[in-house]
Formats: structure tokens, C-alpha cells, sequence
């Protein structure tokens, strides 16, 4: 039996009174879907709409088959077991008690005895093969829990998966484990993603924004292939748009210049007499009525012209991504940033994260720093930074500016308007150099003034680039998984503004495509043991 979602004229309102979406209608059947749009569009409240979590505002959301959600948060109680956020407890309790002898009848009819092989079945498939269902679940990593609810989906055996940000936390390995999984899913999937490997594997994209739902017939590569086609297409149309306006204002001051003329050759034929009064009288009268609507049909055209411009105006921005401009390092090729040798770290004695590190840093180098969940990549930037100390070895570094952006962006304090943050990062600037810094990354006029909690994830990104970049801008720039919960328009402008900069780059990402379109020049491994590769 075919499975199916179906949404009918649907809106959803926050109960605060935003709209998110309204009029929504659209099928989803067989095959993989992949959900992108704008941060804080309502993409993941749609799923908790497809899901039953959320009731729409209006209209109807009609479901052939079992839904299971993968929520991209979930807040975990600190002494929840494996087993608890599976909802196994009761049947691990049932097994127990019959196992000891102590098991009622009841006991005997709800027992599954072929629970434990199913769940080793499922953790195996995410690559959690042999955890302890007795384990506390706040021990694992944050791409550890997402592997545990993505086994708790297969033990689910759904009929319609729903994905949100499923390799968010994620590192390469627990990334590959979810492509195999969604390649090898047969039924209907929605999945809300700015991974854009996963979304190459997408049999559709729908691209949610304040003005619908848009269906691709094709994976991201497609969709941002005709996503291309659209905006040149919105450009001829607004360059046309251009040339008609102006096409339209000729014609009415060339109308204007001969209703001039003809108004002046009656005023000289008034004054020398030589046409009769009553003669002159009518022409005057045909003259005006011909110009009035003369003039009324090129004012109405040229309303109709500045209209179409508007709009065509209007569709070339909502198509052309934000650009932000990063100011020159003036970093010279041989110049040395820094040195790292036998460099060992352990936040307590014996618990050792980091082992015999050594690496030089010389020139724009962009250096990609990848290795499995927990195996040091944050604490490693945090050393090269001075936010930590080597337990033995040494950093050198030379006299040459750092910055630093860790995946929160702590360098912003979340309760002070954006142009407060940004005096107090840079307190030399003036204000009028305070609001330049912010316009040059888009948050001009009253934005300036915006509490800086309430950005979104990508306006907070551009938020700490500008606060970083205010003051003499940084030799090297330390980006820690800088792509995380950031919408697929906002990580593309970070490209195109990394690949333009023309200083020193460290970064930790699990985002290969990420890596590869900022062109990273060499690639550290770091093993779980805190070694090098």
C-alpha cells in the first residue's frame, strides 16, 4: 500500500501572532524530500504539523501510514537511560522481573523477547553497536544521542520518516551513517537539512519561504541550478522593467514637447488674428481633449512601468543572497603564525584529550580540522587561541592577531543590543565607526540596535564576523564548526566570504562540502585517542 502526506490550504500561526505560513498545499509520496528555506521560516514546525505534535491554525494535514519524527533537540532528563529515552524501560523491567522468577502472567503476555536483538540490530546500524542500555544517556555526545533517536526510529518501524537536521552534531562517521540509512529508506521521507551531501541524495527539494511551498522535481545540485536560472531570469526581467520605464517616461516628455509646440502656434495664431475666434476657440478645445487623454494614457503607462519595475525589483532581492565584505589581512605568504610542538592537553590528571600535537601554521593557509565526536577538535582551536594551556609541549605564537568564533558565537552577549556588543569588543571605534563596521555586514539603521538574543543563527553569525572584523582585521581566523544551525543561504554567504578573505583559516567541520567550496589547503586528523593521524 502506497504512503502518503497531504497538505490542504494549511497556515500555522505562533501563539504569539507571527505568521509562519499559510495556504500551504502540497503532496508528498513515495521517495525522499528534502525541507530547506530560511532560518525560522517554520520548516521544523512543519514537521511537528505533518508529525500531530503542533495543531494548524487553518486547513488539514492528512497522513496514509505511520509517521515517525526525528526532532533535531531534545532536552534529555541528566539521569534518563538509553533504554528510558527509547521507551524500553517497562519491557527491560518486564524481562527483568521474568528472568529472576518473579514475572506475573501479565508479565509472560507482554514480554518481547525479541527486543534485545531488534535494539542491538538498530544501534548496530547506527554505530552503536554494544551501549549499555542501562547507560546514562546525558554521557553521550550530542551526535551520540541523535545516532540513539535515529535507532529508536528503526525500532519504531515507521511507514513516513520526518528528519530534522539529522547530521547536525554529527561527525563524518555518524554523517555516513545517516546517508546510508536515508539511501537505503523506501518510503516517503521529509527531511529538513542544510547538509548538503544529504540533499544530494533527495529525490525532490520544497523550498519553504514566507511566499509558499515550492516543489523541485530533483536533488539540491538541481534545485540550486534552477534556483541560478531564476534570479538571471529575474535580472532580464527587471533590466527589461529598466528599459520600459524608461521608454514610457521618453514618450511622455516627447508628448509633453509637441502639446508645448501646439500650445504655442495657438497662442501666436490667437495674436495675429488671422483665424476666426469661433474657429480658434474650437481647435483649442479639440487640442485640449486630445492632450488630456494623451496625457492620461501615458501617465497610466508609465504607472504600469514603475510597477512592473518595483516588482521585478523586488523578486531580483529575494533571489540574491546577502554579500558581506571581510577587509584584507595583508598576511604575506612566508609569514609565520604560529608553531605547536608535542603540544598535550587533559582537563583533569590521567584523562588525557589532546597527545603530542605538533604543527606550523605559515602563510594564508586553510587548514581543515576533522577526526570522530570527542576527540579534541574544539579544545585544540581553544589552545591555539590562549583560551586554554598546554598540559605539556609548547605554542608558538607570533605577535599576530587571532580571532576566534566557537559554534554559540560567546563572544556576543546575547542581552545587549548588537552596537553595544560591538563597543564593547571594539571601545576605540566611534559611534558613527560603530554603525559603519555593522551596515558593512547588513545590519543597518535601526538593526543596529537589535538585542542580539533575538538574532537568528545566521544573523548571529554575521553579528560576530562584524564585531571581529571591526577592528584591525585578524592574520588568522579559528571557526568552530561555523556551519552548524545555520540555514543553506547563510552558509553559502560565508563561503563566498571566506574564499575572498585572504588570511590564515582554522576550522573544525564535519561539512565537506563546506570545506571543499572554501578551498582548504590542508587537512590535520586527530584520532579518539587525541593523536594525530
Amino acid at each position: 500500500m502506497p504512503h502518503f502526506i497531504t497538505l490542504d490550504q494549511l497556515g500555522y500561526t505562533t501563539p504569539n501572532g507571527t505568521q509562519l505560513f499559510q495556504d500551504l498545499t502540497l503532496s508528498f509520496g513515495e521517495g525522499r524530500t528534502g525541507l530547506v528555506g530560511p532560518n525560522g521560516v517554520g520548516k521544523s514546525t512543519l514537521l511537528q504539523l505533518i508529525a500531530g505534535a503542533v495543531h494548524p491554525s487553518c486547513g488539514h494535514v492528512s497522513a496514509s501510514g505511520k509517521i515517525a519524527l526525528l526532532h533535531q533537540q531534545v532536552k534529555v532528563p541528566p539521569s534518563q537511560s538509553v533504554a528510558a529515552s527509547l521507551g524500553l524501560s517497562e519491557q527491560m523491567e518486564i524481562q527483568a522481573r521474568m528472568l529472576r522468577g518473579e514475572g506475573s502472567l501479565e508479565d509472560a503476555e507482554k514480554a518481547d523477547w525479541e527486543l534485545p536483538t531488534r535494539l542491538e540490530e538498530a544501534l548496530t546500524t547506527v554505530g552503536l553497536s554494544g551501549l549499555d542500555p542501562t547507560r546514562p544517556q546525558e554521557t553521550l555526545s550530542g551526535g551520540q544521542r541523535t545516532r540513539l533517536r535515529l535507532a529508536g526510529l528503526i525500532l519504531a518501524q515507521p511507514d513516513i520518516l520526518l528528519l530534522d537536521e539529522p547530521t547536525n552534531d554529527m561527525d563524518t562517521t555518524g554523517c555516513q551513517i545517516v546517508y546510508d540509512f536515508i539511501a537505503a529508506w523506501q518510503g516517503p521521507a521529509l527531511v529538513v537539512s542544510h547538509d548538503r551531501t544529504l540533499l544530494d541524495q533527495m529525490d525532490a527539494i520544497a523550498a519553504l519561504s514566507s511566499k509558499g511551498l515550492s516543489f523541485y522535481g530533483g536533488n539540491y545540485s538541481f534545485y540550486k541550478a534552477q534556483r541560478n536560472e531564476e534570479l538571471a531570469l529575474a535580472q532580464r526581467t527587471l533590466e527589461t522593467a529598466k528599459s520600459n520605464l524608461a521608454q514610457a517616461r521618453k514618450r511622455t516628455a516627447t508628448e509633453a514637447e509637441k502639446k508645448a509646440k501646439r500650445d504655442a502656434r495657438g497662442r501666436k495664431s490667437r495674436a495675429s488674428g488671422s483665424q476666426p475666434k469661433m474657429l480658434l476657440n474650437i481647435l483649442k478645445e479639440r487640442a485640449e481633449a486630445s492632450a488630456g487623454k494623451s496625457g492620461n494614457l501615458s501617465s497610466a503607462v508609465e504607472q504600469k512601468m514603475r510597477s512592473e519595475l518595483e516588482e521585478a525589483t523586488q523578486s531580483v532581492e529575494r533571489r540574491t543572497p546577502i554579500q558581506i565584505d571581510i577587509p584584507s589581512s595583508g598576511l604575506h605568504a612566508h609569514t609565520k603564525i604560529l608553531s605547536l610542538h608535542n603540544v598535550c592537553w587533559s582537563p583533569k590528571p590521567g584523562i588525557p584529550v589532546l597527545e603530542d600535537v605538533s604543527f606550523d601554521i605559515v602563510g594564508p593557509k586553510r587548514i581543515a580540522i576533522q577526526g570522530p565526536n570527542g576527540c579534541g577538535k574544539s579544545s585544540l582551536l581553544r589552545l591555539i587561541k590562549g583560551a586554554l594551556k598546554p598540559t605539556s609541549g609548547s605554542i608558538d605564537a607570533t605577535n599576530i592577531p587571532i580571532a576566534y568564533l566557537d559554534q554559540s558565537m560567546s563572544v556576543l552577549t546575547g542581552e545587549l543590543p548588537l552596537a553595544q556588543n560591538m563597543e564593547k569588543l571594539n571601545p576605540d571605534l566611534t559611534q558613527n565607526q560603530i554603525h559603519a563596521a555593522l551596515a558593512r555586514f547588513g545590519f543597518r539603521a535601526a538593526a543596529a540596535n537589535r538585542i542580539t538574543s533575538t538574532l537568528s543563527g545566521g544573523e548571529t553569525l554575521r553579528a560576530g564576523l562584524a564585531c571581529t572584523f571591526a577592528g584591525p582585521p585578524p592574520k588568522l581566523l579559528i571557526l568552530d564548526e561555523p556551519t552548524n544551525h545555520l540555514d543553506l543561504e547563510t552558509v553559502e554567504m560565508l563561503e563566498a566570504a571566506l574564499i575572498a578573505y585572504d588570511g590564515a583559516i582554522m576550522v573544525a567541520s564535519h561539512d565537506n562540502a563546506f570545506l571543499k567550496a572554501i578551498k582548504t589547503t590542508e587537512t590535520i586528523t586527530l584520532q579518539r585517542d587525541g593523536k594525530r593521524a
